[in-house]
C-alpha cells in the first residue's frame, strides 16, 4: 500500500485516484491509471504503461490469471507472482469495507501457491 498526500481535485472533491477520505478505494473500482499507480508502487512501474495501454482497469485486473500476466502483459514468473500476492492483500484490506468475497479471495490464494509450486 502507498501513501500519498491528499489535496482537493478541481472539483473540490478531497480525493486522488485510489484513495479516498474513507481509506483505499476497493481494487474493482481502480481506473487503468489508478492500477498504473498501484502497479508503481508495488515496484512494478516499468509494466504499468502496459496495463493502462491495454486498459486493464480494476474490475478487468480480477479476472486475469496467471497465463494472461505471463503470456498477454509480457510479466515474468516473478513480477506475476507478487502482483498475485498484492492482489490478494490489497483485496483483504477492502474486504471488511465490502471488497473481496470469499470465493474470491480464495482463487487468488490458490493462484500463489500455484506460483510458489505448492
Amino acid at each position: 500500500v502507498f501513501f500519498i498526500q491528499q489535496r482537493r481535485n478541481q472539483k473540490g472533491n478531497n480525493n486522488i485516484g485510489c484513495f479516498t477520505n474513507m481509506g483505499l478505494k476497493d481494487i474493482k473500482h481502480f481506473t487503468a491509471e489508478e492500477v498504473g499507480m498501484w502497479l508503481t508502487a508495488q515496484g512494478l512501474g516499468e509494466e504499468a504503461p502496459r496495463f493502462v495501454d491495454e486498459g486493464v482497469d480494476g474490475g478487468l485486473l480480477l479476472t486475469l490469471g496467471i497465463d494472461d500476466f505471463k503470456n498477454d502483459l509480457g510479466l515474468s514468473s516473478l513480477q506475476t507472482k507478487k502482483l498475485m500476492r498484492n492482489i490478494e492483500f490489497t483485496r483483504i484490506l477492502t474486504q471488511s469495507e465490502g471488497g473481496a468475497s470469499n470465493e474470491e479471495t480464495e482463487k487468488l490464494k490458490h493462484d500463489v501457491e500455484v506460483l510458489e509450486g505448492r
